[in-house]
């Protein structure tokens, strides 16, 4: 869901950010833009169902494996 409202935010505005850009002439500022969606996306992260200490505490035990004597 974050990323679907990233991607419709940001994506939807890049061509009129780059055009807008272009004619004030600055077009290296396009570059910043790309990488702070880029790093907006990669920061925001969906809230996920089951917490990180539940997981861990659902994770499968090691099989009993027999032991080799020396």
């Amino acid at each position: 869901m974050c990323h679907a409202l990233i991607t419709a935010t940001f994506g939807g505005m890049t061509e009129w950010i780059a055009l807008t850009l272009k004619q004030a002439g600055v077009e290296g500022v396009f570059f910043w833009y790309v990488t702070g969606c880029m790093a907006l996306s990669f920061t925001v992260r969906e809230p996920s169902r089951q917490s990180q200490l539940d997981a861990v505490d659902a994770a499968p035990e090691e099989p009993n494996l027999p032991r080799m004597q020396p």
